[in-house]
């Protein structure tokens, strides 16, 4: 990592060296999505060396993401592939699902697949892998939690969740009082944090300023 310049986010780095050292270095789905979580790859040749160690320790995102459909007009068919894949992830924890969950979106997001990218999450979110990232308050109140979430994947959440309310809006001809958007700035963290100027610009488009 030193080497090729990669900065790890430090809580998670920390995380997957205490893991790997309990697990004897032996890869396993936590310890190579933590790892895929805190490096970012800067080239094509970068990209490849990490998908050919996935594929030699046999990862189950290497197998997802070569299945992996393009998304039809309604991402039905990502969901349904993204629906199979956590059914055969039940005996993982819900951390282990979270971590690899984010590191998907986050990808797919950065790789310009942004349909593929929606899709996934949605699914995620159904199947309850990220329990506080929505909830209603109150009467008309609701908060919406991307600290725990990469860049890629708080993005991601963040337009899914508001056309959602813009939809629910139209449907029911209620408009929400109150959105409160939990982001993390301020806190003590080395990995990367989401754009303030992007974050508003998808508020103020979906008139919620």
């Amino acid at each position: 990592m030193k080497r090729k310049n990669w900065v790890p986010d430090e809580p998670v780095y920390g995380l997957l060296v205490d893991l790997w050292g309990k697990a004897g270095l032996n890869p396993s789905l936590q310890t190579y999505t933590l790892l895929s979580c805190c490096t970012e790859a800067r080239s094509s040749y970068d990209m490849e060396f990490c998908c050919e160690l996935m594929a030699v320790t046999r990862h189950p995102a290497h197998t997802f993401l070569l299945s992996m459909p393009s998304a039809g007009p309604d991402g039905e068919n990502v969901r349904e592939h993204m629906s199979r894949f956590l059914d055969l992830m039940h005996s993982e924890d819900r951390e282990s699902k979270r971590g690899l969950v984010d590191a998907v979106v986050d990808f797919l997001h950065k790789s310009g697949l942004k349909e593929e990218a929606g899709s996934v999450w949605e699914v995620a979110a159904q199947k309850n892998v990220y329990p506080d990232a929505v909830k209603e308050k109150g009467s008309c109140y609701w908060l919406i939690n991307l600290h725990v979430m990469s860049d890629g994947t708080a993005v991601t959440a963040l337009s899914r969740t508001l056309a959602w309310f813009r939809q629910q809006m139209l449907i029911s001809g209620v408009c929400p009082n109150r959105i409160d958007i939990v982001t993390g700035w301020g806190r003590r963290r080395c990995g990367e944090s989401l754009n303030r100027w992007l974050l508003e610009s998808y508020v103020e488009r979906m008139h919620l300023l």
